[in-house]
């Protein structure tokens, strides 16, 4: 009886540790990623960002529940800061891949879901959706996923309005929130 009460015990303490180690800060691609309240929404920090002004100590984004970013502050190495504009932000999350280390840091949470697109057909429930597609190479992609009727062995991302053509047999993994 004690045996199984320490064995208990030690089992919550391990999923104690499982489940904080999961909503604590964490680190992915050279960001800080931290949980806010409820867990659906983060603040992702990049400190000493490789920018082309090279002016900038950190950037700080907070995100929606799907990860886009809805607003983001700089802080320059002379201690000044100020919110980004619109299109600062999008250049900076776009050039600093935080899309990419928002996904990688979901996917040890078991939010993403993936199929390997040269053994399974394109899941009908990804078509339309923003996915993330890894090529045998391991350079990842992002856009918005269509299906080629005529051609199944080629698939489309839409990414940022161009139509990007992927060979299936190309392409380790394809990836998608659940």
């Amino acid at each position: 009886m004690i045996t199984l009460k320490k064995t208990l015990s030690s089992a919550l303490c391990i999923i104690a540790m499982l489940s904080f180690s999961l909503s604590a800060q964490q680190y992915f691609d050279n960001w800080k990623v931290t949980p806010n309240a409820g867990g659906n929404s983060v603040s992702m920090m990049c400190t000493h960002p490789a920018t082309p002004l090279g002016a900038e100590l950190e950037l700080s984004y907070e995100t929606d529940n799907a990860g886009t970013p809805q607003k983001a502050t700089v802080k320059f190495q002379s201690g000044r800061e100020r919110p980004m504009t619109p299109e600062e932000t999008a250049f900076y999350w776009s050039l600093l891949r935080g899309t990419n280390a928002y996904w990688n840091y979901l996917l040890p949470q078991g939010k993403i879901s993936s199929f390997t697109s040269t053994a399974d057909m394109i899941p009908l429930s990804y078509l339309g959706r923003t996915v993330r597609v890894i090529s045998n190479d391991g350079v990842n992609y992002m856009g918005t996923l269509s299906q080629n009727t005529n051609t199944p062995e080629w698939f489309s991302l839409d990414i940022k309005g161009n139509r990007v053509l992927f060979y299936r047999k190309a392409v380790r993994e394809i990836q998608a929130t659940k």
